[in-house]
């Protein structure tokens, strides 16, 4: 995956591979796509492809985890896979840049994710 815009990297961050999608000019925003699946499968590749359109649609940066999977791993560990990597993300972002998108079951991680935050 490339484009002259955009630099993409993967990292493993919380002991799980993640797809970094970054502007060259720098962004103060960013956006954690997490994807559906049920946790059975990791994105597709098209899914992760498309995180070149989605960085360059919103102008932000885009960050793609590979969360634990089901059967070794259970929801309580993704979440605590999604929670660590927030904060991660805090020390390169203001809170109120970072913007979550979900597909599927990907978007009721999301949006647990947020509930687990708030308590």
């Amino acid at each position: 995956m490339q484009d002259s815009e955009l630099t993409v990297t993967t990292q493993t961050l919380c002991g799980q591979p993640v797809l970094f999608v970054k502007h060259k000019k720098p962004t103060q925003k960013v956006c954690v796509y997490v994807v559906g699946g049920g946790m059975l499968k990791y994105p597709k590749p098209s899914q992760a492809k498309e995180q070149l359109t989605l960085a360059k649609l919103t102008g932000r940066d885009m960050v793609l985890p590979y969360y634990p999977l089901v059967p070794q791993h259970c929801l309580a560990d993704v979440y605590a896979m999604l929670y660590e990597f927030y904060t991660t993300l805090l020390k390169t972002y203001k809170a109120e840049n970072i913007a979550f998108l979900g597909g599927s079951s990907g978007g009721n991680h999301t949006l647990g994710l947020i509930s687990y935050l708030k308590v």
